[in-house]
């Protein structure tokens, strides 16, 4: 079948009108005054995911192209609805928790501080959220759990808890796992289709922007991005 340049044209214009429509209709006019201020800059990122570790890439794999990039976002931690906690999605592969065995961090956030150490001009965010765990927010924000959850949130940039059952007495035993200095932020990636919004969500989403956006300021030197409004 031949397509006339008329008909490829009509097709394209019926496209941007589209997409200039839905994004007029979901993205804020004028840009919000807290970020008038934000200018674009040179930011060259990476996503890696925690999952990775069990396939063909590697942190030893980011090493060829750290020199180019700016950012590294770790994806992803967990909003746990039950305690309104975040929690890491997979502890062996996150920081290599292995029962009793291990008592220093290793996994992804060991391989990721000697990284760092290589190219200190790397920053790292941890990305809490993604497609699967998304819908998690909505059942904290419902709880009124947010501020607890951005609590959370802020000391998982340090440390986890690593709670298991040793081997030898079946007790139930705590170790703290440090990593200070490998995360400089957080990215918050809470999506949802957009014939499922809800104005609940809606403000939910806005109340924890100004959440991190306050715990993070507070705390000093880590930066809040969220995945729509950029840096903040």
């Amino acid at each position: 079948m031949r397509f006339s340049f008329v008909t490829v044209g009509f097709f394209l214009i019926v496209l941007f009108l589209t997409h200039t429509f839905l994004v007029v209709g979901q993205c804020p006019a004028p840009v919000p005054a807290q970020y008038a201020k934000v200018k674009p800059g040179n930011v060259v990122a990476a996503y890696f995911a925690g999952w990775d570790k069990y396939g063909q890439y590697q942190v030893a794999d980011i090493e060829p192209v750290a020199h180019i990039l700016t950012h590294i976002i770790y994806a992803f931690a967990k909003p746990n609805p039950e305690t309104g906690n975040c929690d890491l999605a997979d502890e062996w592969a996150d920081v290599g928790a292995n029962f009793e065995h291990r008592k220093k961090v290793g996994g992804n956030f060991g391989q990721l501080l000697q990284l760092k150490k290589k190219y200190p001009h790397l920053k790292i965010l941890l990305s809490i959220g993604g497609g699967t765990y998304s819908q998690s927010f909505s059942q904290i924000a419902q709880k009124g759990l947010l501020p607890h959850f951005v609590k959370s949130s802020v000391r998982l940039l340090e440390e986890y808890q690593y709670s298991y059952q040793h081997s030898k007495d079946g007790d139930m035993r705590h170790h703290l796992f440090q990593y200070p200095g490998l995360f400089d932020g957080i990215d918050l990636d809470w999506e949802w289709n957009v014939g499922m919004m809800r104005d609940d969500d809606i403000a939910a989403y806005q109340e924890l922007i100004k959440l991190f956006s306050r715990a993070l300021k507070h705390k000093g030197s880590f930066a809040f991005y969220d995945s729509f409004a950029g840096f903040a």
